[in-house]
């Protein structure tokens, strides 16, 4: 194959070529991309500017993902490197986005927060220094795109809820060169599950100590016409939403929830009840109505186990697992983040034994 030359050129200077070459190793093109994750074409993918929030991220199974990102809307992004035809990974590149894909499918965002982005902010691989020892997802979310129009940190926490939940995740090849057999399985992927992927291809140029990453996307999904921002749901919609025993239900928890001065917040279906433990924001209930995420039933879930990791304390914690191990609606003692259908064994009764327990909960937290 003929090779191309790149033109660099300096104002009122004649400018020198620079030829193509081979990208010599695979880890060449993932230094580049991991220092410089500018050079992912987010226009051409639909997304915006990119926050990392892990590299080489280890997985449950003992994987580790290439690249971990996230942009102002939610959305999730999996990039995996490729260094071209003569190497035949092309299989093993799909099922490692396929299997971390799963790991992160309905992980909760607190998970993702503290598991993932937090340790990557603070165990010495972050090279973005506006969110380098950030405290937590949200803090880096605003310090990053502190400039970007309408930029929302409760949009990106729901958008970022969904896409964990419902497993809408954005995976990435990034290659010098893509296969036939590879666009292939991207375009069935595409065609047959609720996950994106994306090809990019990236020309190399390099000479005399110069080298220059050419990205370009040449695969994905068909581009559909921008769909408009979902609007949020309101207390009356989503009661209205829901059957009648559930809308009683969660009329009662939410009466509660409003009245302690705590956050409940309305994303495009359902809400979330957040309260401040130790300066930041914890989700410890979501409510949803049916039809979302395969649901057939309204129902509610539980969320105990980050409690621990935020400094509540053993004691209090034990006496909140308790509280909520007695609400009769739930069949599963296994107390980490319990789902539960809002049927008919949610009626008052119930309602009132879950706000029995949030509010033993907040007496602990602020200490009163």
């Amino acid at each position: 194959m003929k090779k191309r030359h790149l033109l660099v050129m300096r104002e009122g200077e004649k400018g020198q070529t620079i030829p193509e070459s081979p990208i010599p190793q695979e880890t060449a093109l993932q230094e580049a991309f991991k220092e410089h994750p500018e050079l992912i074409p987010v226009s051409d993918l639909g997304m915006g500017r990119l926050l990392i929030v892990g590299r080489e991220a280890s997985i449950g199974s003992g994987g580790a993902i290439d690249l971990l990102a996230v942009d102002p809307s939610g959305r999730v992004v999996i990039a995996e490197f490729k260094r071209g035809p003569e190497n035949p990974d092309s299989r093993r590149v799909i099922a490692q986005l396929l299997e971390y894909s799963s790991w992160l499918w309905t992980m909760p965002y607190e998970d993702f927060d503290e598991g993932v982005a937090q340790r990557y902010f603070n165990e010495g691989e972050c090279s973005e220094a506006a969110v380098t020892g950030a405290a937590n997802l949200e803090e880096a979310a605003e310090a990053f795109w502190r400039d970007v129009e309408g930029f929302s940190v409760d949009d990106f926490r729901q958008g970022l809820t969904n896409a964990l939940s419902e497993g809408e995740l954005d995976c990435v090849v990034i290659s010098s060169e893509l296969d036939r057999n590879i666009r292939r399985v991207i375009d069935l992927l595409n065609a047959t599950s609720s996950l994106r992927f994306y090809g990019i291809e990236v020309d190399h140029f390099a000479e005399a100590g110069r080298r220059v990453f050419v990205p370009r996307a040449t695969a994905g999904p068909v581009k559909e016409p921008p769909r408009p921002k979902s609007p949020r749901t309101t207390k009356a919609n989503f009661l209205t939403a829901c059957s009648e025993q559930a809308s009683a239900f969660f009329s009662r928890i939410l009466g509660y929830m409003e009245s302690t001065g705590e956050t409940v917040y309305w994303g495009t279906r359902g809400f979330s009840f957040r309260i401040t433990v130790g300066g930041q924001k914890r989700t410890v209930f979501y409510g949803y109505p049916r039809g979302t995420v395969g649901h057939a039933s309204d129902y509610g879930q539980i969320v105990v186990s980050e409690l621990g990791k935020a400094g509540i304390s053993e004691e209090s914690l034990t006496q909140y697992s308790a509280a909520v191990a007695e609400l009769a609606v739930i069949s599963n003692t296994d107390l980490g983040n319990v789902t539960f259908d809002v049927d008919e064994k949610a009626d008052a009764a119930a309602a009132d034994v879950l706000i029995a327990a949030l509010r033993r909960l907040l007496a602990d937290v602020r200490g009163t």
